[in-house]
């Protein structure tokens, strides 16, 4: 993998990141408002990114403990996509032989595992601390 092409993702990502929390900071003056969760009014908890939007709009403001109180996943997100991109930015390529298919798919399994349970601790705490 060329470093450009390891650079795609982290880059993309990011500018996507950036796109959000201006949106978010712009967001109270919009004329239109997106409907109350589906998933609260049919069973009354949070869905996994409820207070998101709450987030964005908080740490587009600066207001990082009240951003990570709306939706801790949120901001966490945010800050590991910055040092994403900074890391990719200042590693050397890889040298040697590509991960063999096993490798791959043991490395994949710890990422889908690792956010998965960042996913049900996050969402553990939006139903018991969001309103």
């Amino acid at each position: 993998m060329t470093r450009a092409t390891s650079l795609v993702a982290p880059v993309v990502v990011f500018i996507a990141i950036v796109g959000l929390l201006i949106g978010a900071r712009t967001y109270e003056s919009w004329p239109i408002k997106p409907r109350e969760c589906n998933f609260k009014v049919l069973s009354g908890y949070p869905c996994i990114s409820c207070g998101g939007t709450r987030s964005f709009m908080a740490l587009s403001r600066g207001e990082f403990s009240t951003a990570f109180a709306f939706n801790p996943l949120a901001v966490i997100s945010v800050f590991f996509v910055t040092a994403w991109l900074i890391f990719s930015l200042v590693r050397k390529p890889k040298e040697g032989p590509p991960l063999t298919h096993k490798q791959q798919r043991r490395k994949n399994w710890i990422i889908v595992s690792i956010v998965a349970s960042a996913l049900i601790i996050n969402w553990i705490y939006l139903v018991l601390y969001l309103e």
